[in-house]
């Protein structure tokens, strides 16, 4: 299986440090690779009051592929930060829990710069200050899961964590 997990772990000097490429993993007839991945997060006075964070352009994948081909985004939580985090990526929007969970996507042949926005929903008691960025990131070849889900699922497509996919 081809994933590769964005674990970017954030100390006291990151705090000031610019985002910058973690990854690039191979997919079938391409690759993708992880151009940013935003390491911490500020959480102000304001963000606390709204129990909201948001975080445009938290992270920014660069896809391309020689043909058409699918591929999965995995997220997962670091932290207790958030109660739940609805992330937008090609006019689609999952909302996802603090155990995370999976987004798919379709890629046309060619170069595709996709931008992840996040908007967290803070967990109570949930302080102002600076944290580690709360959601950890992988991409994975469709093609794995798809063999998976048929040999476990008699072909249906199990997709966890998510609620409805919306279009924005």
């Amino acid at each position: 299986m081809l994933a590769i997990t964005c674990a970017l772990e954030a100390g006291a000097a990151a705090a000031h440090e610019a985002p910058r490429a973690a990854w690039v993993i191979g997919l079938p007839n391409g690759y993708a690779m992880m151009e940013q991945h935003a390491t911490v997060i500020e959480v102000s006075t304001e963000d606390v009051a709204r129990a909201v964070v948001e975080i445009p352009g938290g992270s920014r994948l660069v896809i391309k592929t020689a043909a058409p081909s699918r591929y999965a985004l995995d997220f997962s939580a670091r932290g207790a930060l958030f109660k739940s985090v609805e992330i937008e990526a090609t006019g689609t929007v999952v909302a996802l829990g603090p155990r995370g969970g999976t987004m798919e996507q379709e890629q046309a042949a060619g170069p595709r710069v996709v931008a992840l926005n996040y908007r967290l929903i803070l967990a109570p008691g949930t302080t102002a200050g600076t944290y580690a960025f709360p959601v950890a990131l992988t991409v994975r070849n469709m093609v794995t899961m798809d063999l998976q889900n048929v040999a476990g699922n008699r072909g249906r497509m199990i997709v966890s964590g998510l609620t409805e996919p919306r279009s924005r």
